[in-house]
């Protein structure tokens, strides 16, 4: 898996993205890299499509069970759809957490008006 945390450093090196954006993809890749490693998948998720959807999946249910936001997991599924498609794979076919659909307090009705 160190191989792949290097190709990928490599490409985002060479990538548009924010400095910001690349440390938290790098970030957020090398956690996957790290559970797949340890992680008992079957075939290779670094190639094969199959695999790599039901490893994503998967990683996905244990960050669930260890209580990440669903916001954050949405974010790490960002950082870990660029790692494949920088391998040529595409984004993994796995499912996004919902979240809430509730309006920021500042829009809430019962806020006060700013008078004019």
């Amino acid at each position: 898996m160190t191989s792949a945390l290097e190709t990928y450093r490599l490409a985002l090196s060479k990538s548009p993205l924010s400095n910001n954006t690349k440390r938290s993809y790098e970030s957020r890749v090398g956690g996957y890299l790290a559970w797949l490693a340890a992680a008992d998948v079957d075939g290779d998720p670094l190639s094969d499509p199959s695999a790599r959807d039901w490893a994503v999946r998967d990683y996905r249910s244990w960050l669930k069970l260890q209580h990440v936001a669903p916001s954050t997991i949405n974010a790490i599924m960002c950082a870990v759809d660029h790692l494949y498609i920088t391998l040529g794979l595409g984004p993994a076919q796995a499912r996004r957490e919902s979240l809430p659909q509730t309006a920021p307090r500042a829009l809430d009705t019962g806020s006060e008006a700013i008078p004019a």
